[in-house]
């Protein structure tokens, strides 16, 4: 049953970004619900799907299979893992976001507002950009 939760979340989340309903989210709000689909993503250790929501820098300088060997391997990995967003900053079409990571109630990882995580904004999609929290290791 677990497994198919996490499946199913994930294509809850993927068809929600898909929708022309996500079309009529806020700036904010998307990129929110960019981080909550890379979480349903990642907790369903789908990796193509969690690949596909990286932006074309990223994945230029990173492809794919290199970064699914990294990934698939991390011994850190933690499952599931939950993201709240605390701080969303738009310059443009960039957001700049800070977060905590959640593994069961234990925060794993922040990511502060002074060195935030960023996100780009591309052919009215957003992507998970390459950059200091983003790469390919």
């Amino acid at each position: 049953m677990r497994g198919f939760t996490a499946v199913a979340l994930a294509c809850g989340a993927v068809c929600a970004l898909a929708s022309p309903a996500a079309a009529t989210l806020s700036p904010r709000a998307a990129v929110i619900a960019l981080v909550h689909a890379q979480d349903a993503a990642y907790n369903a250790r789908n990796w193509k799907v969690l690949y596909s929501y990286f932006g074309p820098r990223f994945k230029s300088a990173c492809p794919y299979p290199a970064w699914e060997h990294s990934i698939a391997t991390d011994p850190q990995n933690r499952f599931p893992e939950h993201t709240v967003v605390t701080n969303v900053r738009l310059v443009g079409n960039v957001a700049y976001l800070a977060y905590e990571v959640y593994w069961h109630k234990t925060v794993v990882d922040r990511v502060f507002p002074g060195y935030p995580d960023k996100y780009v904004r591309v052919g009215g999609r957003w992507y998970d950009e390459i950059d200091g929290h983003t790469n390919c290791t």
